[in-house]
């Protein structure tokens, strides 16, 4: 029968096109590129020299569901014919697991049809195989078309590897019989996309009645396709103003820092914030006198802008109430210095941060430097001559910016008292750093005039106590005031002694040597059960300072 019957069999490669889904079918669809596919091979030569009436045409099928035969199975429909080339909208993946079939018919040009079946096996890149048999064909025949299962059986065997191709194979074999009589091998070029993918754009304002955002391309779930650039436009409200956009934001052009854009890659939220419309305000600055211009420049900078670039005079638009800094640049400090601010405001800072409260004007002044690499150290001892002297670099012409160290060394029936000149205090030794020309004095007392003052605590560990005016050894009849600080765990008690008082800090009249000590007691801890707490009051000394410690148990 296959000599009388066949000379030529051309077989095109199915279009498949899902066209209804059934719970649990077999495939999955995703858009993909369009693909231009036909297989062929060689005619066997026995096939080649039988003789048939007419030429045989292939219909191409496309896929359905046959519910009366199996709802899990798919019908085929022919459309198409002989060397069918197709360009798919959607080529079908087959989920792992799942089972279709296919069956197809042909006919010669004479009188004689056949019907076959297409069965499927599917390699995946994991290695695991699936088969789909080929199953019974349903139908009626019409006159053109032999009785189901007379024909030829063709199987393709798709392999898809990790690139996302398919290898395709096709067998041919007669119905009812085992033996291949030919087989179409080649490669099936099939690019898979993977379906879209799509984010969520999510949009706020801050304050929420501070504006609105609108977004381009629109949507009306603000759903985007992987890739999409969306841009962003900022629309305040009513007596509401432009302030910024959250940092995933990007403004392309700066000029226009309302209109932003994002792309989108992923979920993302992007946040529009705007500030109350304020009444604008103009700050100007400029540097005094005309003669510092070449030496200096300067610039205000606010939260939302900054004048650029800097120069001699400079001006910044902001809101009322804004916060401004004000910050000098001197690129020559030896030939003139900055003095201090005038105008609007005052200070010698710079920078110098202010509140706009009005339409101001700033001017930095500027002083000429005339800088002198050396300064001066005078000493003087008083009451002169015998009461002692300054141990030291002593007196002369030093490097300006040298650091030195001064030791009062009272004589004999002396002692020291304090610094004068161009220092204070009564530390020794004392540090000084040359940064002009400096004068120094150091006062002595006969020993006889000078009293001490000896500070102590109970217990050692308790605390500590310190001079927070005067010193320990002063003038007899000077006041010296003294406060005492306890260590952690305990709490000051009262002061021994010379004097005897609870007041803290207190001051001694030093009328003679005194010794004075800080008492400091232990705080008290009281634990307490949690049933104690809960039956009645815990009662206490008044003054006491108490700690309640708890413990739960379950």
């Amino acid at each position: 029968m296959r000599g009388e019957k066949i000379r030529q069999i051309g077989i095109a490669v199915l279009s498949i096109g899902i066209l209804l889904s059934v719970g649990g079918l077999l495939m999955e669809t995703g858009a993909v590129s369009k693909v231009k596919m036909a297989m062929a091979g060689p005619m066997p030569p026995e096939m080649a020299d039988r003789s048939l009436e007419g030429q045989v045409g292939v219909r191409t099928l496309s896929a359905g569901v046959d519910g009366t035969v199996n709802p899990d199975s798919y019908y085929a429909e022919g459309i198409g014919e002989y060397w069918h080339d197709f360009d798919p909208d959607s080529i079908p993946r087959i989920k792992s697991g799942k089972k279709f079939w296919l069956t197809f018919a042909w006919k010669n040009t004479g009188s004689e049809g056949f019907r076959g079946h297409i069965s499927v096996t599917v390699t995946k890149p994991s290695g695991k195989t699936i088969e789909v048999p080929a199953g019974t064909p349903y139908g009626n025949c019409n006159d053109n078309y032999a009785e189901p299962g007379d024909g030829w059986l063709v199987t393709f065997h798709w392999t898809l590897d990790e690139k996302g191709t398919y290898t395709a194979k096709a067998v041919l074999t007669e119905t009812g019989s085992s033996e291949i009589l030919d087989t179409w091998k080649g490669p099936v070029v099939r690019t898979v996309e993977e379906p879209t993918k799509t984010f969520k754009l999510t949009t706020k304002t801050d304050p929420s009645e501070g504006g609105t955002i609108n977004v381009q391309p629109s949507s009306d779930d603000l759903t985007y396709e992987a890739g999409t650039t969306v841009k962003l436009f900022a629309n305040p409200a009513s007596g509401w103003k432009w302030d910024h956009w959250s940092p995933n934001v990007k403004v392309p052009d700066p000029s226009y820092p309302m209109q932003g854009e994002i792309t989108m890659n992923a979920d993302k939220t992007v946040t529009a914030y705007f500030r109350k419309d304020r009444p604008d305000r103009t700050v100007t600055a400029r540097i005094k006198p005309k003669e510092a211009h070449a030496y200096a420049s300067l610039y205000l900078e606010s939260e939302y802008g900054k004048s650029t670039p800097g120069g001699t005079e400079v001006s910044l638009t902001v809101d009322e109430g804004t916060r401004v800094t004000a910050n000098l640049t001197n690129y020559a400090p030896k030939a003139w210095v900055f003095k201090n601010w005038t105008g609007d405001i005052s200070g010698d800072s710079n920078p110098v941060t202010f509140k706009v409260d009005g339409d101001m004007e700033v001017v930095a002044q500027m002083k000429e430097n005339t800088y002198e690499p050396y300064v001066d150290l005078t000493i003087e001892v008083n009451p002169k001559p015998a009461a002692g002297e300054i141990d030291g670099p002593g007196a002369g012409t030093y490097d300006r910016g040298k650091e030195i160290t001064l030791d009062a060394d009272p004589s004999r029936g002396w002692a020291f008292l304090k610094w004068g000149g161009d220092l204070s205090g009564a530390e020794d030794p004392k540090t000084i750093t040359l940064k002009e020309d400096t004068h120094v004095e150091a006062f002595f007392v006969p020993e006889r005039n000078m009293v001490e003052l000896t500070l102590t605590t109970d217990p050692p560990d308790g605390g500590s106590v310190k001079v927070i005016d005067g010193q320990k050894v002063t003038r007899k009849d000077s006041t010296v005031r003294i406060q005492a600080f306890p260590n952690d765990g305990y709490r000051f008690s009262h002061w021994k002694g010379a004097i005897s008082t609870k007041q803290n800090p207190t001051s001694i009249y030093m009328s003679e040597d005194m010794a004075v000590c800080a008492v400091f007691k232990k705080k008290k801890v009281i634990t307490a059960g949690l049933a104690m707490l809960i039956a009645g009051l815990i009662m206490v000394p008044v003054g006491l300072t108490m700690w309640l410690r708890a413990r739960w148990f379950r």
